[in-house]
């Protein structure tokens, strides 16, 4: 409850300290809580014996409670304010917002021109609501939910409170938000209550469950104590029976009291809807960089004259000075620092690249991927797709089997120890030496496996078998040593023998 006083005093202009379990409150005497109480200081206790003369008591059903009921149903309203125009949309506020420049990116440095100019409607929907946390003990609060409306959507709630010159702004009884806008905002604005205030609620029951750990070892020790003195008296073995599974059952039921009692529900009630009318206007602004030797070559590509030229829609907020890029269409973030490149797309000056085939500026709203063995970015026209693993890669790091001929990635292309040539994995024979895998590769055209111990041995090093004409490694087929068949064909000799 002293939270919730002290947050109530202070969004209204209050003056709130705690001293020695007394809460000092000092209102404006202007204020309608002032008016409401008959004077601008309050001193509050929480403990009826605290309660003296120039003392509040702040209890259920007492004057301040009522007092601040009856205020906050008087509150429970809509209101509609328009925010000043306090601001002029200047090229140098659009120039600070986009801060055009190269950044890390090589590109030349971008020009901005200011285009088409068009009013938008706009609404900042604040709703204050009332929460109850309802556990072993009651806890109250205020919470405010901010949901931006815009002509082109609802942006994402936050939990922000009214500005506070929205007192002094032209009120407008009459004018309302249009009533499908003002549903959605409202539905908006509770995901973002239930979302705190559950998490509220868990960190209340972890606080609660953390206090019930003294109860619960006390509840644990009564009941064994309980148990033992059934198993050590002089009655009946049947009876002693009974009443201990009676005090296991009873033991039970509180064990799941106990925790019930820690658990903490979450109530939220709307007290008020204040609307500020946002005055904004969009710019059209165009950016434009000189192409240079980013062109690039090819029929398909744009004279080097002309500029790489892109658009891009800023918002301007009249009463606040603000102004609200739009994403980047490349990585999704909130726009600074732009270039465009040389497909339209206005992006951050790092997310436009030269392609590493063609030197064209690109971006990922172009369609460019990033060569997954280098990094570099190649442009939708320039990349090459492995047939072994489906990667995306620039021409550099693309190949070709030397026995098949299949286009490949360097990651799958491997180099053959004796020609030195580059064969895919289904053309490869992987060295073994010295009972270990090296790291080296033959090509089937100069290698072979061994048919007797399937080792792959170079050709040159295998030997022929004189009966069956397959070729043998040394240590299958020994030629040093006199022998001219393999293993099963010498079985073969001596069995006809």
């Amino acid at each position: 409850m002293k939270s919730f006083l002290a947050d109530l005093f202070t969004r209204y202009g209050g003056k709130v300290s705690e001293t020695d379990g007394h809460v000092e409150v000092e209102l404006p005497p202007t204020e309608e809580l002032a008016r409401r109480f008959g004077r601008d200081k309050l001193s509050l206790v929480f403990d009826p014996h605290e309660a003296r003369s120039g003392v509040d008591l702040v209890a259920p059903g007492g004057h301040i409670l009522r007092t601040i009921e009856e205020f906050l149903a008087t509150r429970g309203r809509r209101s509609y304010v328009v925010a000043p125009r306090a601001h002029k949309l200047e090229k140098a506020r659009v120039t600070e917002a986009l801060a055009p420049g190269a950044g890390k990116s090589k590109l030349k440095k971008p020009k901005l021109a200011m285009e088409e100019r068009s009013e938008e409607e706009a609404w900042d929907a604040h709703f204050t609501f009332r929460l109850r946390y309802r556990g072993r003990e009651r806890k109250d609060a205020l919470l405010d939910a901010m949901v931006p409306v815009r002509s082109s959507g609802l942006l994402e709630p936050r939990p922000e409170p009214p500005p506070a010159e929205s007192a002094t702004w032209e009120s407008h009884p009459r004018k309302r938000i249009p009533e499908d806008k003002l549903k959605a905002a409202f539905a908006k604005a509770i995901v973002l209550v239930d979302e705190l205030a559950s998490k509220e609620a868990v960190d209340l029951e972890a606080r609660a469950r953390a206090r019930l750990e003294k109860d619960a070892s006390r509840l644990e020790l009564f009941y064994d104590t309980a148990v033992v003195e059934q198993q050590t008296n002089r009655l009946a073995t049947d009876v002693a029976q009974m009443k201990i599974e009676e005090l296991e059952q009873e033991r039970l039921l509180k064990r799941k009291e106990l925790v019930e009692s820690a658990r903490v529900e979450a109530e939220a009630e709307p007290l008020q809807l204040l609307v500020v009318e946002r005055p904004r206007r969009h710019v059209l602004v165009r950016v434009e960089r000189p192409r240079g030797k980013g062109a690039g070559t090819g029929a398909e590509t744009a004279d080097k004259s002309e500029p790489a030229r892109g658009q891009v829609e800023l918002a301007f907020d009249l009463s606040t000075g603000e102004i609200e890029a739009p994403a980047c269409p490349a990585c999704s973030k909130r726009l600074s620092g732009v270039n465009v490149c040389d497909g339209g797309h206005v992006v951050h000056a790092d997310c436009a690249e030269e392609c590493a085939t063609c030197e064209r500026v690109v971006c990922l709203a172009c369609g460019a991927t990033k060569c997954a063995r280098g990094g570099e970015l190649v442009g939708p026209e320039c990349e090459k797709v492995c047939e072994g693993c489906g990667d995306r890669v620039c021409r550099e790091h693309m190949g070709a089997c030397k026995v098949c001929g299949g286009a490949r990635c360097t990651g799958c292309l491997h180099l053959c120890a004796h020609c030195r040539g580059h064969v895919c994995e289904g053309h490869r024979l992987r060295l073994v030496l010295e009972d270990t895998e090296a790291s080296a590769f033959l090509c089937t055209e100069c290698g072979e496996a061994c048919p007797g111990c399937g080792r792959p041995e170079p050709k040159a090093a295998l030997g022929r078998c004189e009966v069956c004409g397959r070729h043998f490694c040394s240590s299958c087929l020994p030629l040093k040593k006199g022998e001219t068949a393999c293993l099963a064909c010498r079985g073969g000799k001596s069995e006809g023998r």
